[in-house]
């Protein structure tokens, strides 16, 4: 792995799966801070396929999402 793509990594704040920003559709919360796709979605977020976007954002706080999925 290239020092370049270690740089594009980031971990999910609710479940810990590794995601790349740049490349994964996950939500962005800051400049590290990141929600996968499926923890975002399951926070309420609604991702428009067709615009490539999300288009309802996901509930933010300090807690993660109540209905936890482990990831696999």
């Amino acid at each position: 792995m290239q020092d370049d793509e270690l740089d594009d990594i980031a971990e999910c704040l609710d479940c810990g799966a590794t995601i790349s920003p740049g490349r994964d559709r996950g939500f962005a919360l800051g400049d590290e801070k990141f929600l996968c796709f499926d923890c975002a979605a399951l926070r309420g977020g609604i991702y428009d396929e067709m615009d490539d976007r999300w288009t309802v954002w996901p509930i933010t706080g300090d807690e993660p999402a109540t209905t936890r999925r482990p990831h696999v």
